[in-house]
């Protein structure tokens, strides 16, 4: 299995090769949300949940108002390129995400928005990820914002890897 930092310099490399084929990002995108969920899934069990409210500091976000970031985001960002939400996802996790500090129900959320957007990626049809994303800015493609949603979750989980380390957790994939 690759590592992240490999995928993504392998998208980074067929970008810049011009060779990367439609099928070729959407494969690649989705398989390294499968390894992300993965990580994100393990991290947010191991935390207890009496560090859920832990934050490094007044005014930055806790352990689960960053999970629950996340899961926002993989359900939002879909929105750019046209998706249509699950029934009862935006008043369930995008009205209020940082509301959500139960790990059960975190988790949870977790897994259902890196279904979300993996269920996006590959119903987009191949010829669909060049063209413009209907919901974002002006020249922003489709296959960009699909990018967009990995790296953002790439951001984080560096994120909640500091927070692990700082509460003496050691992120279970790295053992």
């Amino acid at each position: 299995m690759r590592t992240s930092t490999s995928t993504i310099s392998a998208v980074a490399a067929m970008c810049l090769a011009g060779s990367l084929s439609a099928q070729d990002l959407q494969n690649t995108v989705n398989g390294d949300l499968e390894d992300l969920e993965r990580k994100y899934v393990s991290l947010a069990e191991a935390f207890p949940q009496e560090r859920y409210s832990w934050r490094p500091m007044d005014g930055v976000r806790s352990v689960s108002e960053v999970l629950m970031h996340v899961v926002a985001a993989n359900f939002a960002i879909p929105l750019r390129v046209g998706a249509e939400l699950p029934e009862g996802a935006r008043e369930t996790w995008l009205a209020d995400p940082d509301s959500f500090t139960d790990q059960a129900v975190v988790v949870d959320a977790l897994r259902q928005s890196f279904d979300f957007a993996r269920e996006v990626i590959a119903a987009t049809p191949n010829d669909g990820l060049w063209v413009q994303a209907p919901n974002a800015g002006s020249g922003t493609t489709v296959g960009s914002q699909l990018i967009l949603l990995q790296f953002h979750a790439h951001e984080h989980l560096g994120q909640m890897v500091a927070y692990a380390r700082v509460n003496q957790i050691v992120p279970p994939w790295s053992n």
